[in-house]
């Protein structure tokens, strides 16, 4: 991306996702050496759903849910809570 300012806000950004970047100055001359690379992380948000809900061994007295992580995490998952 290219900018005339000594700053930039990035959008659109994903959640917990680490994100790494360099910068160079460019004149008439041409390109300057580019910085040391900058990494930073993302916040957490909201998990999306659990995919692919199912029972499993379905008997008189009990049964097995089952399910499968978000696909979108957005963060470290630390319980899940059954309705």
């Amino acid at each position: 991306k290219s900018v005339t300012e000594p700053s930039i806000v990035l959008g659109g950004l994903k959640p917990y996702t680490i994100y790494c970047s360099t910068v160079q100055a460019v004149n008439i001359a041409g390109e300057g050496p580019q910085s040391m690379p900058l990494s930073k992380q993302t916040s957490e948000a909201i998990p999306g759903p659990p995919e692919h809900v199912r029972f499993q061994n379905i008997t008189l007295r009990e049964l097995n849910i089952l399910w499968d992580e978000p696909s979108m995490p957005n963060g470290k998952i630390t319980r899940y809570e059954l309705g």
